[in-house]
């Protein structure tokens, strides 16, 4: 039987109609936390509460977690706050890279501020915002890591928190149709997504190794 155009409009509609609601459905998530209001804050991070991140040369699973209200603080000197996560870097003598992406949710995006510490705990780089760019709705830095680095202080940035950003995605789908006659449908939408900047969301972390042998050619 061959679909009538109206039957192929309808199609179309649902198909956008579906987009919409995946996207909708996969950005559940926490809401945006402007400020932190936890009193048992530290001047330094425990390094014996790091988490181990895995080196791997294939693509693998990342270290995922969710900092939260419930997470540690940090609280400088002249009193300003930070909810942080602490990751143990891999010790290989060959060299790697990390990735850190802070994935959105509904309308909050976690505010990274990264800074490497050596074995006593000691910050010995931080990596400037420049370094950050948006791949697709993930805000993500990659960098090299050096030999004295042996953690990754992952905070939020009291600087940027309750700042917007606002992004524009695209959905195209494709439907095809057998019978007497062969046909394809294709639709698109496009949405454009706002999101606040926070103390807290969902983080992923990997570890790669880097191929540095063309180097010296």
């Amino acid at each position: 039987m061959i679909m009538s155009l109206q039957g192929l409009t309808r199609l179309a509609l649902l198909g956008a109609a579906a987009s919409l609601l995946a996207a909708c459905a996969q950005d559940m998530g926490p809401a945006p936390i402007l400020s932190v209001a936890k009193t048992s804050c530290v001047a330094e991070p425990a390094l014996s509460a790091a988490k181990p991140l895995t080196l791997s040369a294939e693509e693998t699973k990342p270290l995922e977690f969710l900092i939260s209200g419930s997470s540690s603080c940090l609280e400088t000197s002249e009193g300003v706050r930070s909810l942080f996560e602490l990751v143990q870097l891999p010790q290989s003598v060959a060299p790697f890279s990390v990735r850190v992406a802070a994935v959105p949710s509904s309308s909050g995006l976690f505010a990274p501020q990264l800074t490497f510490l050596d074995s006593d705990g000691l910050p010995v780089r931080q990596i400037s915002e420049e370094k950050f760019v948006f791949r697709g709705p993930k805000l993500t830095a990659s960098a090299l890591i050096r030999g004295e680095e042996r953690y990754l202080l992952i905070a939020s940035n009291p600087e940027v928190v309750g700042d917007r950003s606002q992004r524009t995605s695209s959905v195209i789908n494709q439907y095809q149709g057998g019978g007497p006659v062969y046909f394809t449908v294709r639709t698109a939408s496009e949405f454009t997504k706002s999101v606040t900047y926070s103390h807290g969301g969902n983080v992923t972390i990997t570890a790669r190794t880097v191929d540095r042998s063309l180097d010296a050619r």
